[in-house]
């Protein structure tokens, strides 16, 4: 659980300083997988979304197959077979 968490804060923290940074990355992910662990609520979840919106392929992982399935499909919907659960 622990490094569970440290990796979800790590993504977080990744992707809050992209956006602080000023700069346009709507390309930085391009061609790229994201692995988002805890992706299926809560700050990960807005991670997923962020790497998705700047390109990259994710890979969502979480407790919940239900909230799992909502942001892949959500993802998806945006990009075709953008996000996997």
């Amino acid at each position: 659980m622990f490094w569970k968490s440290v990796a979800t804060i790590a993504v977080a923290v990744a992707a809050v300083a992209t956006v602080c940074a000023g700069a346009d990355y709507k390309e930085e992910f391009a061609g790229k997988v994201v692995l988002v662990t805890g992706g299926t609520s809560g700050i990960g979840e807005a991670a997923a979304r962020r790497f998705h919106a700047e390109g990259a392929r994710v890979a969502v992982s979480g407790r919940d197959a239900a909230k799992g399935a909502r942001v892949a499909d959500a993802l998806n919907a945006v990009r075709a077979d953008s996000c996997l659960f």
